[in-house]
């Protein structure tokens, strides 16, 4: 099975006919797509981390490459 996504403007009267047109094939399903967390969700989420004690692992800071390796992971 192979996945297609679509961006249309939900608005669009004539995007969304043609959406339902090509649902009502049936030779395709829709399927919702999980709502991505915003920069400000994911630092609320990562202060929360902090204030709890969990620990993110080790920043070398001995040089800017070093420190940007290790805070990449790379």
């Amino acid at each position: 099975m192979a996945t297609i996504t679509l961006d249309y403007n939900a608005r669009s009267s004539k995007a969304r006919a043609a959406i339902n047109g090509i649902l009502a094939t049936g030779m395709f399903t829709a399927r919702p797509v999980p709502k991505r967390k915003s920069g400000s969700d994911q630092t609320l989420e990562a202060i929360a981390e902090a204030k709890a004690g969990k620990h993110a692992g080790v920043v070398d800071t001995s040089s800017v490459e070093a420190m940007t390796r290790s805070i990449l992971g790379i």
